[in-house]
């Protein structure tokens, strides 16, 4: 990435964070943009939303995105000429060659932590995982991916606060799709529909929204279903159950039909 480019990004950053004040010396990266994140996203509209992402997508190197970003900032909006400028700046970077050396000596910094590449290989594939999951629809499957996203990128505040603000923009829906689903399975349920409750609820059992109301419906429906194949000689399916039954739900009572059913299909299979 340009370094010039980043350190105007920062220093971007700081104005959406105090308007008045041209300069804000020493405003780093990660700090300018946690700071730019934290102040505008309750009260941004959508143009500052729009100024915002594209130098989060700059941040990451995604300057296509950057570009598409600044580019939809409103020509009526006082932050249009600042996102006009980075467009100039873009086209400018992918124009020129980057200088092979600085004539200059460089100025102090303070040591910037960097992530080892196979983090920042693991943060890429969640974040892109997270997208594809939002984008179909699969928000407790996006906020789930963007947690591990932060989690990878942790030390990194920059790429972690990124990661959060993505997860909190789909939390409620995430939130709203596991309560649908919940309420789905006691529908189910009442029909005896027991396989497309495990279905359903299976995917998003590793999910932490909600995850002990999950587990006892994905359990109840586990239990039930295990019973049926019980009852018809299904032994062997019947302990598959059970097994995973007890990983939700783990009784002593669960574990003994296990057993005695995985037992009796042993029986079985010897006659």
């Amino acid at each position: 990435m340009d370094l010039m480019f980043v350190k105007r990004i920062a220093g971007l950053s700081c104005i959406l964070i105090a308007l008045p004040l041209l300069v804000l010396p020493g405003c780093a990266i990660n700090d300018a943009i946690t700071g730019a994140i934290a102040n505008n996203s309750a009260k941004a509209d959508a143009n500052e939303k729009l100024f915002l992402d594209g130098m989060l997508f700059a941040y990451e190197g995604d300057y296509d995105q950057a570009y598409e970003a600044f580019g939809q900032v409103d020509n009526s909006h006082h932050l249009y000429l600042l996102a006009r400028k980075e467009m100039q700046e873009i086209d400018l970077m992918r124009a020129q060659p980057q200088p092979q050396a600085q004539s200059q000596a460089p100025e102090p910094a303070k040591p910037v932590y960097r992530l080892p590449a196979w983090r920042v290989a693991e943060y890429k594939r969640f974040t892109a995982e997270g997208k594809a999951y939002d984008d179909k629809g699969e928000y407790e499957l996006a906020f789930f991916s963007y947690q591990n996203a932060k989690k990878v990128a942790a030390k990194d505040n920059g790429l972690a606060n990124i990661a959060q603000r993505r997860k909190a923009e789909v939390e409620p829906k995430a939130v709203s799709a596991v309560q649908a689903k919940l309420q789905k399975a006691d529908e189910l349920d009442q029909k005896y529909k027991f396989q497309e409750i495990i279905d359903m609820l299976r995917p998003i059992a590793h999910v932490s929204l909600m995850k002990e109301e999950v587990h006892d419906k994905l359990a109840s429906a586990l239990h039930k279903l295990a019973l049926v194949n019980y009852q018809q000689s299904n032994y062997k399916t019947a302990a598959d159950l059970f097994d995973e039954e007890y990983k939700y739900r783990p009784e002593k009572s669960v574990k003994e039909l296990s057993i005695k059913a995985r037992k009796l299909s042993e029986a079985l299979e010897s006659h």
